[in-house]
């Protein structure tokens, strides 16, 4: 309970370290390697006796952190949290490595005060069970199952390689081998890993695909959104199954339509040809000086700190931002002339009396 009530805080206020002193506390190794230990000796007295602690363990886990995610002033599902809840190939992997590293370390006379908490802390007991306990207070399902989904898988799969390991290592058998009840626990163990493991793969699949898109997205935005005349912002990455996107703001002499299907021609390039690529260039008429002046007077009023974003009927939007200095984006169906950005700029310094004036030019279609 104390370790369940540490890891609750840690996941509430998304403190790692916080969660790593939950998982050196918790004594939830030594039921499940007892489990694997019984299976692979066929000691049914220390089976029952590791099945009922493991439950015993599970359902109180469960209970004080319900109740204290019920009670905490803290709702919301911090990143800590989210992450126990999508159980990947990988959690299997670790939880198989751990539990050999497990009775590997229990089974050896040296000195394995290391080994023990360092399993601990890679397969993460406890904080699946913690999870699952905020989704049971939150009456949020996905998380609930999502979470018990990872705290079983970290279970069978350290239990599965205690029980390999003990083969492997011939301990002695506690009772006579009985063929059809060993027949039974085996088809039993395979039934539940493969229920345990098709999901798994699955979402490590997605996981892989998603990190993939990722990384070719910022190389396409890295290497094909970098004009040297133009500015690129606001630029969204979006992963989907079916579909996905890239979005941007590009600020500058707009690319026309031949440009832009070059662009997305390019996709394929880096393997995204089922992306599609989304280009927002603003488009605006001329700033009228009767504008400018309304929208510097409602900003002055509210404030020098204050940013005004409006947009007006003519469709031209102007950010003002502080008193004495002013950046102000003037957007154009025609790009101006440079005597005429010129006057605009010789203008709004007398208008609005400011020490400096950063004025951009936007064009776009």
């Amino acid at each position: 309970m104390f370790a369940i009530r540490i890891a609750s805080v840690g996941l509430n206020v998304n403190s790692t370290a916080v969660i790593i002193g939950a998982m050196l506390i918790s004594p939830l190794m030594g039921p499940i390697v007892g489990a694997g230990l019984a299976l692979g000796t066929d000691d049914l007295t220390l089976l029952r006796l590791s099945t009922r602690n493991l439950f015993v363990s599970t359902a109180v886990a469960l209970a004080a952190s319900t109740l204290y995610f019920a009670i905490s002033p803290l709702a919301d599902a911090q990143s800590e949290l989210l992450a126990r809840t999508r159980p990947t190939l990988y959690d299997v992997l670790i939880a198989l490595f751990g539990g050999g590293a497990g009775i590997v370390a229990v089974s050896r006379k040296a000195n394995k005060s290391t080994v023990v908490p360092g399993v601990s802390i890679a397969t993460a007991l406890m904080p699946p069970l913690c999870t699952a306990g905020f989704g049971l207070a939150h009456g949020s399902w996905g998380i609930f199952l999502g979470a018990m989904n990872l705290f079983l898988i970290n279970a069978l799969f350290i239990c599965l390689a205690t029980l390999t390991l003990v083969r492997v290592m011939r301990f002695e058998r506690v009772a006579a081998v009985d063929a059809s009840r060993t027949s039974r626990v085996h088809l039993l163990v395979a039934v539940m890993t493969v229920a345990l493991a098709l999901p798994s793969a699955y979402t490590a699949w997605s996981v892989v695909e998603e990190t993939r898109f990722n990384g070719a997205a910022r190389r396409f935005v890295g290497e094909q959104l970098a004009f040297a005349d133009r500015s690129v912002l606001n630029v969204s990455v979006r992963y989907g199954r079916d579909s996905s996107s890239i979005e941007a703001t590009v600020l500058g002499e707009p690319l026309g339509l031949v440009a832009i299907d070059s662009l997305k021609q390019r996709l394929a390039g880096y393997g995204l040809s089922r992306t599609r690529l989304r280009l927002r260039q603003p488009f605006s008429k001329q700033l009228s000086p009767a504008q400018v002046s309304e929208l510097v007077r409602e900003g002055l009023q509210r404030g020098g700190d204050t940013r005004v974003d409006r947009l007006s009927d003519a469709g031209t939007a102007t950010k003002a931002a502080r008193i004495h200095t002013f950046a102000i984006v003037a957007s154009w169906k025609r790009l101006a002339s440079a005597a005429e950005r010129a006057r605009v700029r010789a203008w709004l310094g007398v208008r609005l009396q400011a020490d400096s004036i950063e004025l951009a030019n936007v064009v776009a279609l």
